[in-house]
C-alpha cells in the first residue's frame, strides 16, 4: 500500500510519484461517482492518522492501512493479474464495510461483488467466500505413533489424529465414535494423561510444551510453553505422570531433566529434578511408596524419594529449600535406552522394557536385579525382537501384557512372588561376582584365555540368571503387520485394551480372556499421501482411498471403520469405482507407479473363496496380494495419473507419464476370484485403443454426464491444456476424436500445469470445470460450437496451486482444494460465485484430493489426514459463520493471528510437490454399499473369515 504502484487493465505495474497519486485519485472518484449515480450512500471521509502498536503514524491512517491490506490480499488471490482501479474500490469497499456496495451473504449463488464477475468472453473474477466452515464432520488419520488414554471412568478413550488434533471417542451403540475433536497442537504429541480423578481434565504434552483441557468445553485450561522461562523445559516434553492423588504433575524432558508441578495450584513449578545424562522417557510414581522411577536415553534408572510432595509438606518446601526429592538409587542394567517402567502393586518390585530387546525385573527394596522377564524354554521366541515399548500387570499382579516395535503382545504368567524374594542374591556374593566376570573380560582383552563364566544381562554372570525364576510366555500376538506396537493402555474398568502403532492405526481388543484377544475395532489411517478418494453410491456412507503408502482403504464414513484393504504393492496413484450396474459386479480399478490398473471387487462375499482356500491349507497362511485382483490392465509405459469410467460403465480411460490417454472396454463379466491362485494367472486385458493426446504428463480425465448422442471426454496435463474429445465406437473398437482445446495463448487458458478437470452435472452439466498450479479455476462451455475458445469465468480465490476439483450429483455445487490449506465451495451456475470457505489445520498437510457426495464432501491430504465437512446446503447452519479478515486470508497466509492487524507479505506460489490424484464420480447406482460388505479379519484382506452382511 505503501509503494505507490497503480495497477491498470492491460498496463500491469504503473510509474510512481505523481501519476500514481493521480492515478488513486482517479480511481477513487470514479467509484464514487459509480456509487452516486447508482443510489448508493457517500463514502465517509478517511479518519484521521492514528498512531500503531508500535508507535509509528500508518500512512493515511486507519484506512490506508486496510487499503494496503485489500491490495495485498487482491494480488495475491488473483495471482498478480492486473486489476482495474473499479474492481479494487469494491474489494476495499467489502473489507471495509462500506455502503452501497452489495455483497452476497447467503447460500443462493448470487455474485460475490456486484460487477465483480466476468464476462461471457472469459473476464477476470476474483472471490472471497462470504461464509466460513472450521468445524469438520469428521476426521480421519491416526498420528504416527500416537499415545492413548482412557478417562478414569473407563468412557472415554483419547489418541491423536494426523494433524495433531486429539480424539475423544466413547461407545455409542456398541461401537467407539469420535465425539469431541481438541484442536490446539501444530505438531507431535508426545504424552496424553487424563486426571486420575477427573474425567474431564486431560493433559497432553510435546515439543509445544503442555496442554491442560477442559473436554466438555474442548478448550484448553492452561498451556505452559517449552521455552525454558521461569524454570519451565527448555525441549519436548517425552514424558509424564500424576503424583499423590492427582495433586502433582511429574513431567520428563528432552532436556534431560524431571520436573514437579503443582496441579492443585494452576500448575506452579515446585521442583526441577536433575540427575539424567540425556533425555527423559518414562516416569512413573508409586502412590503408596510415594516413591518416582525415572528412566531414558542413558539406560539408567533412577529412584527417588518424593515423600516431599504431599501437599501438607508445601509450606515447609517453601520455608525449606533443602527440602526436595532425594536420589536413592541409581539402576544400570539395559544396554539400550529405557522406555518404559512399571510398578507392582505393592511398589516392591519395579519392571523395566527397553529398546535392546529386553525386559528386567529388579528389586526396588534392594535395586538389584531379579531377572530378565523372558521365557527360557522358548528361546529366541520367549522374548521380545524389537523395543519393548510397554509392561501392563494385569489385575492380580500374577499376569503382565508387553508391547514392543516387534508388532507383538505377550502374554506372561509370572513367576511366584515367594521365588522372587528367594531369587535376590546375596551382595557380597554379588559383587564378588562381578569383580571376577570384569578380571575375565579384562584378561580377554589383554589376550589371555580362560573365560569361564558367561556374563548374563547387566553384568550378572549367565549361571546365575539361569538360576532365577522363570516367567512363562502364554500367548503372542501381532497386534500390527509389520508396523510395531508403540502404546499399549488397558480400560480401567472394563477388560479392553487399547494399542497404536508406529504407523498411523489403533485397535481395540476383547481381553475377557487375555490369551486369545478379540479385535473390537479399528481406527486404520493411511501413512502417506492420499492420492485420491472416492465416494461409492449416493448415500455418503463410504468411500475409497489410495496412497503413496501402497494401500487402497475402503472406509466407512460415519463410523470411520476400515471394512477393508488392498495391499496394491507400489504407489496408488488414481482410481475408479464401478458400482454394480445392470449385471455387472462392482468393482474399483487403481492405477499407480507400476504402470498398471488392477482392478478389486467391491463385494466381499466375492473374496471368500480365497479366504476359505488359505484357511484349508497345513499351516493355514494370509492370502497373498494377488489373490485379491480380478483383472489387469497392461499397456502403459509410465505411471498411472488417472482413470476415468463411462456413466454406464463400460468403457474406461487412463491417462499416464507416457502422456498417452488409453480406452479400454469393461464391458465383460471379469472372471470370479479362486483360491491358491498363481500371479501369472490373473486375467490381464490390453488397450483397445491409444491416443497420443498431451505433450506432457495427463493429469486429468473425466467423462460428461450429458449424453448428446456420444459423451464426450475432458482431459488436461501438464503441458497447460485442457481437450476435450468425442468418444465413438466402430467395428475397430472405441476412438476419441479431438474437439476442441485451450492449445495457443488466445484461448484464455492455463499458465501453469493443469492438475484436475471435473463437469458439472444436472443443470451445470455442460459446464466443464478446470484447476491448475497457476492457482485458477476456470470455466468452459462442454459443448464448443465453433469459433473462438475462451473461458466463461475465470475463479480467484486460492493463493497456491489447485489440487483437485470435484462437483455434487446435483450440479448445485463445485469444490476445489488447494496447496494453501483451504477448500472453497462454489456455485457450479454463473456467476460461479465462491459461497463458503474452508480452512484447514496447517498440520494436515497440503491438499491433494477431494470427492463430493450428497451432504458432505471430503478431502484427502499429503500426510494421510481424512476429513468431512458440510455442503452449505442448509442442514448444518450452525457450522458456519462470517468470515473475519483474518479467515479471508486463509491459514497459509496468517503464521501468527496477531499479523491480521499489520500489512501483509506478498507470499509466493505455494508449496511444490506433485499434484493430488484425479478420479471419477459414478452418479446413481445402488445405495450404499454391495451386500457382504462385513469387516473381514485382522490383518485387511488376509486370511480369515470373510466380513458378514453390512448393516
Amino acid at each position: 500500500g505503501r509503494e505507490g504502484r497503480v495497477w491498470r487493465r492491460g498496463r500491469g505495474v504503473g510509474s510512481t510519484g505523481a501519476r500514481a497519486v493521480r492515478g488513486r485519485a482517479e480511481a477513487r472518484r470514479s467509484a464514487a461517482a459509480r456509487r452516486d449515480s447508482e443510489g448508493g450512500a457517500p463514502v465517509a471521509a478517511a479518519a484521521a492518522p492514528r498512531r500503531g502498536e508500535r508507535g509509528r503514524v500508518r500512512p493515511g491512517g486507519r484506512r490506508g492501512a486496510i487499503d494496503g491490506f485489500v491490495r495485498t490480499v487482491s494480488r495475491r488471490l488473483s495471482g498478480l493479474v492486473d486489476r482495474d482501479p473499479h474492481e479494487q474500490e469494491l474489494l476495499m469497499a467489502v473489507v471495509r464495510g462500506d455502503r452501497g456496495v452489495s455483497t452476497s451473504s447467503d447460500y443462493a449463488g448470487r455474485p460475490l461483488l456486484s460487477g465483480a464477475g466476468g464476462s461471457a468472453s472469459g473476464g477476470k473474477h476474483i472471490d472471497i467466500a462470504p461464509r466460513v466452515c472450521k468445524t469438520a464432520k469428521g476426521v480421519l488419520g491416526i498420528q504416527n505413533e500416537s499415545p492413548l488414554a482412557w478417562s478414569p471412568d473407563g468412557e472415554t478413550l483419547a489418541f491423536v489424529s494426523g494433524n495433531h488434533s486429539i480424539y475423544l471417542t466413547s461407545v455409542v451403540e456398541g461401537r467407539f465414535r469420535v465425539r469431541k475433536m481438541l484442536d490446539g497442537h501444530l505438531s507431535t504429541v508426545k504424552v496424553l494423561l487424563f486426571h486420575p480423578t477427573d474425567n474431564n481434565v486431560l493433559l497432553s504434552g510435546g515439543g509445544e510444551g503442555l496442554f491442560i483441557w477442559d473436554c466438555k468445553a474442548g478448550k484448553t485450561q492452561l498451556r505452559i510453553a517449552c521455552d525454558g522461562r521461569d524454570g519451565r523445559h527448555e525441549s519436548d516434553i517425552e514424558c509424564a505422570c500424576w503424583a499423590v492423588g492427582g495433586t502433582n504433575l511429574i513431567t520428563g524432558s528432552r532436556d534431560t531433566y524431571v520436573k514437579v508441578w503443582a496441579a492443585d495450584e494452576k500448575f506452579r513449578l515446585l521442583e526441577t529434578i536433575s540427575g539424567h545424562k540425556s533425555t527423559v522417557l518414562s516416569v512413573r510414581f508409586h502412590e503408596a511408596t510415594t516413591m518416582l522411577a525415572s528412566a531414558g536415553r542413558d539406560s539408567s534408572i533412577k529412584l527417588w524419594d518424593c515423600a516431599s510432595l504431599v501437599p501438607k509438606f508445601r509450606a515447609k518446601r517453601r520455608d525449606d529449600s533443602g527440602i526436595t526429592c532425594q536420589l536413592q538409587a541409581n539402576i544400570d542394567g539395559h544396554r539400550g535406552d529405557v522406555t518404559t517402567l512399571t510398578w507392582s502393586e505393592d511398589g516392591s518390585v519395579l519392571f523395566s522394557g527397553a529398546r535392546d530387546n529386553t525386559m528386567k525385573v529388579w528389586n526396588a527394596n534392594v535395586h538389584l536385579e531379579i531377572r530378565e522377564l523372558k521365557d527360557r524354554s522358548m528361546g529366541v521366541a520367549g522374548k521380545h525382537r524389537g523395543d519393548v515399548r510397554r509392561i501392563l500387570l494385569l489385575r492380580g499382579g500374577r499376569h503382565a501384557m508387553t508391547a514392543g516395535l516387534d508388532s507383538t503382545v505377550r502374554v506372561w504368567e509370572l513367576a511366584p512372588e515367594e521365588e522372587l524374594a528367594a531369587a535376590v542374591l546375596d551382595i557380597e556374593a554379588l559383587e564378588r561376582e562381578r569383580e571376577a566376570t570384569e578380571a575375565n573380560i579384562l584378561a580377554q582383552i589383554l589376550g589371555s584365555s580362560g573365560l569361564n563364566t558367561t556374563e548374563g544381562a547387566g553384568g550378572v554372570p549367565g549361571s546365575m540368571m539361569d538360576d532365577s525364576p522363570s516367567d512363562k510366555q502364554l500367548s503372542s500376538l501381532s497386534a500390527f503387520d509389520e508396523q510395531g506396537v508403540y502404546a499399549m493402555e488397558e480400560n480401567p474398568t472394563r477388560p479392553i485394551l487399547a494399542t497404536s502403532s508406529a504407523g498411523a492405526g489403533l485397535r481395540i481388543w476383547n481381553i475377557m480372556d487375555a490369551t486369545r484377544m478379540g479385535l473390537i475395532q479399528e481406527f486404520v489411517g493411511h501413512t502417506d499421501v492420499i492420492n485420491a478418494v472416492e465416494f461409492i453410491g449416493g448415500d455418503d456412507k463410504y468411500m475409497l482411498t489410495c496412497s503413496d503408502d501402497f494401500n487402497v482403504h475402503l472406509y466407512d464414513v460415519t463410523t470411520f471403520e476400515r471394512p477393508q484393504v488392498f495391499d496394491f504393492q507400489s504407489s496408488a496413484q488414481c482410481l475408479a469405482v464401478r458400482p454394480a450396474v445392470e449385471g455387472l459386479r462392482g468393482y474399483v480399478f487403481v492405477g499407480g507407479a507400476d504402470y498398471v490398473i488392477k482392478a478389486y471387487p467391491l463385494d466381499s462375499r466375492e473374496m471368500a473363496p480365497v479366504h476359505e482356500a488359505c484357511n484349508a491349507m497345513v499351516p493355514p497362511r494370509r492370502a497373498l496380494p494377488h489373490e485379491f485382483v480380478s483383472a489387469r490392465f497392461e499397456g502403459h509405459a509410465g505411471r498411472i495419473k488417472t482413470i476415468a469410467l463411462q456413466p454406464d460403465g463400460r468403457l474406461m480411460a487412463s491417462g499416464a507419464h507416457d502422456f498417452n490417454i488409453f480406452l479400454w472396454k469393461v464391458d465383460a463379466e471379469l472372471p470370479p476370484l479362486a483360491g491358491d491362485r498363481m500371479e501369472a494367472d490373473v486375467p490381464t486385458f490390453t488397450p483397445a485403443a491409444r491416443v497420443d493426446a498431451h505433450r506432457g504428463v495427463v493429469h486429468g480425465l473425466q467423462f460428461s454426464f450429458v449424453d448428446r448422442g456420444a459423451l464426450s471426454l475432458a482431459s488436461c496435463g501438464s503441458d497447460h491444456i485442457v481437450k476435450v474429445w468425442k468418444t465413438s465406437s466402430g467395428v475397430m473398437g472405441p476412438s476419441l476424436a479431438l474437439q476442441w482445446s485451450t492449445e495457443g495463448p488466445e484461448s484464455g487458458g492455463h499458465t501453469g500445469v493443469v492438475s484436475a478437470i471435473t463437469w458439472g452435472k444436472g443443470a451445470s452439466g455442460d459446464v466443464l470445470f478446470s484447476a491448475g498450479w497457476d492457482h485458477t479455476i476456470k470455466a468452459w462451455q462442454g459443448q464448443h460450437r465453433g469459433g473462438k475458445v475462451a473461458p466463461l469465468e475465470t475463479l480467484r480465490g486460492h493463493s497456491a496451486r489447485v489440487t483437485d476439483l470435484d462437483s455434487s450429483n446435483d450440479g448445485q455445487y463445485m469444490v476445489s482444494v488447494a496447496a494453501d490449506y483451504t477448500a472453497l465451495v462454489w456455485s457450479c451456475v454463473e456467476p460461479f460465485s465462491a459461497l463458503v470457505k474452508y480452512n484447514f489445520h496447517l498440520a494436515s498437510g497440503y491438499l491433494s484430493s477431494v470427492s463430493v457426495g450428497r451432504a458432505v464432501f471430503v478431502t484427502a491430504s499429503e500426510k494421510g489426514q481424512i476429513e468431512v465437512w458440510p455442503l452449505p446446503d442448509g442442514s448444518n447452519a450452525e457450522l458456519f459463520s462470517v468470515a473475519t479478515l483474518e479467515e479471508i486470508k486463509g491459514p497459509l497466509e496468517v503464521a501468527d493471528p496477531s499479523a491480521i492487524h499489520a500489512l501483509p507479505i506478498a507470499g509466493g506460489a505455494g508449496m511444490p510437490g506433485a499434484a493430488g490424484g484425479t478420479h471419477t464420480a459414478v452418479p446413481g447406482g445402488a445405495g450404499g454399499m454391495p451386500a457382504g460388505m462385513g469387516m473381514p479379519a485382522a490383518g485387511g484382506a488376509g486370511a480369515g473369515v470373510p466380513g458378514g452382511p453390512a448393516p
